[in-house]
Order: C-alpha cells, then sequence, then structure tokens
C-alpha cells in the first residue's frame, strides 16, 4: 500500500516538474471535479427539497420560450393557468442556461445535470483563481478550490437541498473576495471582480446577496482607517457600487417596482416569522454528517478538514503583512459565520430583522467560501512549495475533502435510490403545489387552497352569458353578450403589475380597459354599462420600468466592455512604444 502512494506521488512529482504546477493543479482539479461528479451519469436526480419548484421554474420558462415569449416574467401556466410570477422577485438571469439546454433538444432533467456539472467548474476555479490573483500560491489556491468544490454544504446544496439559488451563487462570493481583497490591501483600481461577483449574486440568489453585503459592510468599517488613508479606496468602493447598482437595474426597478403595487406573503408572512428553532447546535457545526430524526432539518455540519487547517495556523509565525492580514480576516470571518448559524446571535431579538433569511444555516455559505480562501492562504505559507510538505497535505485534503462530499453525495442517492424518489423525467403538473414553493409571491393571506377551490372561472359581478379562452402565452379572451349595467368580472389570474386589457366591440379599434385588483386580490376588469356585447382579452404587456431599466443596464454592460477595450489597447500600445524606445 505504501509503494502505491509513494508511486502516485512521484509520478506526480514528475508532471509538476515538466508541465509546471498552473497545468498540473488546474488538472487535478478538473479530474477530481469529474471524479466527485460521476453520480450524475447515474439515472435521474435525487428529488432534493426544493428540486419540482425549480424544475416547474425551468419548464415554465422553456414553455415560455416555445410560446415567442422573451423576457419572460411570469410562468403561465403555474397554479393552474393562475400564474406564478416568481421571476419577477426570483432572478432567473442564469437559469436561462438549463434552460438554453434543454431549448436545444435535452430533456429537463438532462440540461439541468448538465449545468449543475458545468456550474462546479465555475465555481471551484473561481476559487482557484481569486487565489491566485490574491498570491497564493498555486498549491494553496487548489487546495482552496477543493475544500470550496468538495464541501459538505456544496454536497448538500445540489443533491439534498436541490438549492438552484444558492448554488448559482457559489461562483460569485470568491470573486466578491477577490474585489474586497483589491479595494482594501492591493489596488483598488481592480474593482471589476467586486463588480461582477456582487452584481453575480444579486442575479442569483437574493438572500445570499443580502449575507455578503452584511459582512462586506462590517468587514470595510473595521477597516475605515484605511480608507481615510487612501480615499481613493473610498472613491473606488462607491464607483463600485454605482456601476453594480447600474447593471443590477433591470431586475432590482422592476421587482420594487412589484412590491410597491401590492402586499405579499412575502412581506406580510416569511420576514416576519420565527427562526430561532432552525439554528444549529454547536455540537453539530462541523461533523460533516447527516443529521436524521430531527423535528427541524438541518445541513451536515461544516466539515472536519476545515477545523483540521485552520489549527495550523496556531503553529504559524508570519510577519505581519498583507497576505497574514487577509489570511487571518478571511479565517475570523468564516468562524463568525458558522457562529451565526447557531442560536447565538439573538434571532428572536435584535437578530429578527433577518428573519427572512428563512434559515440560520444560511450562513454555512459564508462560512464555507471564507474558510475555504482563509485554508488556502494557511496551507500556502505552510508547504511554501516544499514538495514532501505539498504531497502530506495533498493526501489529507483527498480524504478530509474526499469523506465530506463524497459521503453526503453518497448517502443522499443511496436514501432517495431506496426511497424510489429519483426523478427520471418532469412535466408541470408533477410540481402540483409546490410551483408556488412557500407562496411568497402571491397577494397577501392568499393561500394555494383558495385558488383550488375558486377553479379556473371568470365570475361576473351581474348575470351575463360569458365564454372565456386561455392561451399558453398567458393570454385569455372573453366574449361576453346581454351586459345591461355597469358590471365587474373577476379572472382566475394573479393581478402582477403589467398586465393590460383591451375591450373589443364589433367593427371598433381595441379600447384599454384599466386593471383593478378584486377583494380576492386577483385581476378584475370593470365593464361600463353601454356596452352589451363584445369581447376583453388580457395579457402580460410589461411596464415601462421593465423595459428602461433593462435599456439601461444594457446600455451600462456595454459601455463597461467599450471602456476596458480602449483600456486595454491603450496599454498594450503604451507597452509597445516604450518597448520600441527602449
Amino acid at each position: 500500500m505504501n509503494n502505491i502512494f509513494l508511486n502516485i506521488s512521484f509520478f506526480c512529482d514528475k508532471l509538476v516538474r515538466k508541465y509546471g504546477d498552473t497545468f498540473f493543479y488546474s488538472t487535478l482539479l478538473v479530474t477530481l471535479g469529474c471524479i466527485g461528479l460521476i453520480p450524475l451519469l447515474y439515472p435521474g436526480i435525487p428529488q432534493g427539497h426544493d428540486l419540482f419548484f425549480h424544475l416547474a421554474r425551468l419548464q415554465g420558462m422553456l414553455d415560455a420560450l416555445n410560446e415567442g415569449i422573451f423576457p419572460i416574467r411570469v410562468n403561465f401556466s403555474a397554479l393552474d393557468g393562475y400564474g406564478y410570477a416568481s421571476d419577477l422577485f426570483y432572478p432567473d438571469f442564469f437559469a436561462y442556461i438549463p434552460v438554453f439546454f434543454a431549448k436545444m433538444g435535452l430533456s429537463l432533467i438532462i440540461a439541468y445535470k448538465l449545468f449543475l456539472f458545468i456550474w462546479w467548474f465555475f465555481a471551484a476555479f473561481s476559487m482557484y483563481l481569486s487565489l491566485t490573483k490574491m498570491g497564493v500560491e498555486k498549491f494553496g489556491a487548489f487546495a482552496g478550490a477543493l475544500l470550496y468544490g468538495w464541501s459538505s454544504y456544496f454536497a448538500t446544496d445540489i443533491f439534498n437541498r436541490a438549492a438552484f439559488g444558492e448554488v448559482l451563487a457559489f461562483p460569485f462570493i470568491p470573486m466578491a473576495i477577490l474585489g474586497l481583497y483589491n479595494l482594501i490591501y492591493a489596488n483598488p483600481k481592480n474593482n471589476l471582480p467586486l463588480i461582477f461577483g456582487f452584481s453575480g449574486l444579486f442575479l442569483a440568489h437574493q438572500i445570499t446577496f443580502i449575507l455578503i453585503c452584511i459582512i462586506f459592510s462590517l468587514f470595510c468599517i473595521l477597516n475605515i482607517t484605511l480608507f481615510l488613508r487612501n480615499p481613493k479606496r473610498l472613491l473606488s468602493l462607491t464607483i463600485c457600487i454605482f456601476i453594480t447598482f447600474a447593471l443590477i437595474s433591470f431586475f432590482f426597478f422592476p421587482m420594487l417596482e412589484q412590491m410597491q403595487y401590492m402586499e405579499y406573503n412575502l412581506t406580510s408572512r416569511t420576514i416576519k416569522s420565527s427562526i430561532i428553532e432552525r439554528a444549529v447546535p454547536f455540537t453539530r457545526l462541523w461533523l460533516e454528517l447527516p443529521y436524521m430524526k430531527l423535528e427541524y432539518w438541518i445541513p451536515p455540519g461544516i466539515g472536519i478538514i476545515f477545523l483540521i487547517i485552520a489549527s495550523q495556523r496556531l503553529r504559524l509565525t508570519l510577519p505581519p503583512n498583507i497576505h497574514r492580514r487577509t489570511g487571518d480576516g478571511l479565517l475570523i470571518i468564516g468562524f463568525c459565520c458558522l457562529l451565526a448559524s447557531t442560536n447565538f446571535l439573538p434571532w428572536e431579538g435584535m437578530m429578527k430583522v433577518l428573519a427572512g433569511i428563512q434559515f440560520p444555516w444560511r450562513f454555512y455559505l459564508p462560512a464555507t467560501a471564507f474558510l475555504a480562501a482563509g485554508c488556502g492562504f494557511i496551507l500556502s505559507h505552510l508547504t511554501q512549495n516544499d514538495i514532501s510538505k505539498i504531497r502530506y497535505w495533498t493526501w489529507i485534503l483527498l480524504i478530509g475533502c474526499g469523506f465530506a462530499w463524497n459521503f453526503n453525495v453518497a448517502y443522499t442517492y443511496a436514501a432517495k435510490i431506496h426511497e424510489k424518489k429519483m426523478l427520471t423525467a418532469f412535466s408541470s403538473p408533477m410540481a402540483g403545489r409546490l410551483v408556488a414553493s412557500g407562496i411568497h409571491y402571491l397577494p397577501s393571506g392568499m393561500e394555494i387552497e383558495d385558488i383550488e377551490e375558486r377553479g379556473k372561472v371568470v365570475l361576473s359581478k351581474n348575470v351575463i352569458k360569458i365564454k372565456s379562452d386561455y392561451a399558453n402565452n398567458g393570454e385569455t379572451t372573453l366574449s361576453f353578450e346581454e351586459n345591461s349595467s355597469d358590471n365587474q368580472l373577476e379572472f382566475p389570474i394573479i393581478p402582477y403589475k403589467g398586465y393590460a386589457a383591451e375591450l373589443i366591440l364589433p367593427g371598433n379599434s381595441p379600447t384599454e380597459l384599466p386593471i383593478a385588483i378584486s377583494s380576492n386580490s386577483l385581476l378584475s376588469v370593470n365593464i361600463p354599462k353601454e356596452y352589451n356585447t363584445g369581447k376583453i382579452h388580457i395579457y402580460y404587456r410589461g411596464t415601462l420600468i421593465q423595459k428602461f431599466s433593462a435599456i439601461f443596464s444594457g446600455l451600462f454592460l456595454l459601455g463597461i466592455c467599450v471602456y476596458k477595450l480602449i483600456s486595454v489597447r491603450r496599454y498594450g500600445f503604451i507597452k509597445t512604444k516604450n518597448t520600441s524606445s527602449n
């Protein structure tokens, strides 16, 4: 057995000398990623907690694209045709990628699995490249990437929880960390990682975005003296905030518009609920084993391997330089995030304002990211390109990270296969009520039971003859006769802002009718008594804010690209000119 380990180690040493450490560690990370994702080859995918909700979102987007609708605002087929506009509150920017795969002919399950495969590498290499940009040696960057990619929480998010939004957020936290490093310790002009990191986080998962904003704000406040000594850093931060806000405005302003239009369960119920019972016990923070038979589900511990590597910091005596401050800062933030997932924080008191995150263990994601990056710094200092030390810690990483990832993945697959909960095909009716999981984006007080009891019918205040036709693209056409008085029609449509109604009379051009919200929080239209016979056409037109904000964000992104292109060409011209003069 020892000979096997030695032969593998010597073979790896030979590859490093022949091809260089950049090629070797990148290839090793790709190889380990492929090995860890082999379970995706198994037919189907485990039925995770949120799988049906997200697959219903993707299927709704695919159906909308097939109907020629873009951009997609409402899942018109959801809730028996009432429509559910989760895309107006829950960003779908990156969800277009698996939908595109499905549009190209793949089944939705295969498209989803292919996306997970690609996104894992995006997250792992985001951490690897971010650490190298911060001056971490290649082995330390590889270690941080493996700790991040093979973390128990990443495995839980992908396979057990099917937390699509958090999975989307994984690649952007390392970018934001690099941006914070540049802002505080390095060149604040290198602000693209901070801009794209936070823009990506917002468009991936807003809860994670809020948590990272809070963490970064506190870290900047603690380093306020560095900003005061160098006002350029403060100016760069201001510019980053403005540009990020401009880039995400195409989603932020329409979402804000919807929130102002009417009250939703999200604001009246979700953000006011108690989450203290979801806090993680101190004894279950580290051990990466699934916990069963609990009153409230909690994810496995973050991983013993983090504790093993972080404890090595006590052995190191480092000079007071930027690398030391950065590595220590990352570890401290990681441990604080882990502590925040417990009942150490007053979740029933001052911290109740964060009840909208739903679970205190949401802090596991930033904890994983910051600890992985901090451990990368530690192993970089600890090994210092010493082959024997690198070889020693590589085996520890493979065992520690391999157990955290593979045990959780294997457990999830074994459990779901045994329970016959492997999803091999998907259609919208399979989601049932889960298409609106949490009912956050229904009008305040509305329940799915109310929709089911009411049925898909148009209700008229007065007795008239009506006939309704519902199209797959969300359009509704209603024909009416014998209307002799002012009347109100209530349609089986959730009245998100952006719907329009047209009155079509025989021989006349369509006339727009005002949209109203009925007492049942559904879309209603008033028909004046002078219109005895006609048709009403209802469709989702969108709003001016949606259109103008999209144009603004698009033009701003184009401006950034043009500016960077000019800067790169100017830098190349100056560099060539200086070389020629020499």
